[in-house]
């Protein structure tokens, strides 16, 4: 039986009871509040049929989890995510709800009806919490707005806890927005990343002024690295995508490819006296104190961090580069766009909303 949330409907009786609810923040026909009482559609069920617990399905189908129904009547589908209820319950892990599965007694992996197991873990690939005993932070990108779609989020949560995190752009974005002269184009966006780094507390901004769209991974790139890791001297570096897609067929660009690997390449020359050599002439010290590389929107993430408190404020980070978004086709929602991945990725790492990098060390 299904219940669409708009037109609640019934089956012939005997049927299985299915509720299917549009909940994906990305969704324009989700409920105009994107907030709505499960009770709601649990009332449209016909009253004679005895159902005592539910199963709540993600929009993938790879994860489900199975509550007492009471729980599940007290709570409410909010941004695709199962809230409220009590006591607490598993089935707020399941990312994007698409289907709701009464049943008559118990599945087999049912809570209890009075606890939450406390070595429960969902069943689905899970990833390791970055490490974040450090202090010191460099995130070195391609473009304003590289670090927007998720990484900012951690950073802001790293601030809060009292570290320094400074940005390196490659590039200023200059020929980034098509139509718009790149002499007006990058101040512009360099403006707009000056101003996303405010909103998340970062430290200094600093400007590379390669060409955008033409960046190569070569020497040059590499000791422009290399020199602000030996000035900046951070324990963990951030940085973009260096693989060739973003995950299947969808081709990664070539500026962020490219700083990908010279990022990576520059940590291990920073630390090495003798590669740009002119470079410790300058008083630029070798620094071989980088413990760990974290790659954002890498298609083979192995590590998460829990940005359920700074969600909002990678929301903001995003919204600050306005006339960027306003040119893309179509224009780009910031909050569907940072939460729609942040809370579908928080299951993998148990908490409400995350965001995923690989680690390289």
């Amino acid at each position: 039986m299904e219940f669409p949330m708009s037109e609640p409907r019934l089956r012939t009786a005997g049927e299985p009871i299915t509720l299917t609810v549009d909940g994906d923040v990305a969704r324009e026909h989700v409920t105009a509040e994107r907030d709505q009482p499960i009770a709601r559609l649990l009332a449209a069920v016909e009253p004679g049929i005895a159902a005592d617990h539910a199963t709540v399905w993600s929009g993938d189908g790879l994860f489900a989890a199975s509550i007492p129904l009471s729980w599940l009547a007290s709570a409410r589908i909010s941004d695709g995510r199962i809230t409220g209820g009590a006591p607490a319950s598993r089935c707020w892990l399941v990312k994007d709800v698409t289907r709701i599965e009464l049943t008559a007694g118990r599945v087999a992996d049912s809570l209890p009806a009075d606890e939450v197991p406390e070595d429960w873990q969902p069943d689905l690939d899970l990833l390791a919490k970055v490490d974040e005993d450090w202090q010191r932070g460099l995130a070195i990108v391609a473009h304003p707005d590289d670090l927007e779609y998720g990484a900012a989020s951690a950073i802001a949560r790293w601030v809060s806890q009292g570290k320094q995190v400074d940005y390196l752009l490659v590039t200023s974005g200059e020929a980034g927005i098509a139509g718009m002269d790149p002499a007006q184009c990058g101040p512009l966006r360099r403006s707009e990343q000056i101003e996303s780094a405010r909103i998340v507390g970062a430290g200094g901004v600093e400007f590379l002024d390669h060409p955008d769209g033409m960046v190569v991974a070569d020497l040059s790139l590499r000791r422009d690295i290399a020199s602000a890791i030996r000035r900046y001297r951070p324990e963990t570096v951030v940085t973009v995508n260096h693989r060739e897609t973003w995950g299947g067929s969808s081709w990664n660009h070539a500026d962020h490819r490219a700083v990908g690997v010279a990022v990576l390449d520059a940590v291990r020359d920073a630390g090495n006296a003798w590669v740009f050599p002119e470079l410790q002439d300058a008083g630029a010290a070798a620094w071989s104190g980088v413990t760990q590389v974290l790659v954002a929107g890498s298609p083979q993430p192995t590590h998460g961090v829990d940005i359920t408190d700074h969600l909002e404020v990678g929301v903001a980070s995003l919204a600050a580069h306005a006339t960027y978004l306003a040119a893309l086709d179509p224009p780009g929602d910031p909050r569907q766009i940072v939460a729609a991945s942040a809370l579908a990725t928080g299951p993998r790492l148990g908490v409400r909303a995350a965001v995923v990098f690989e680690l390289v060390t």
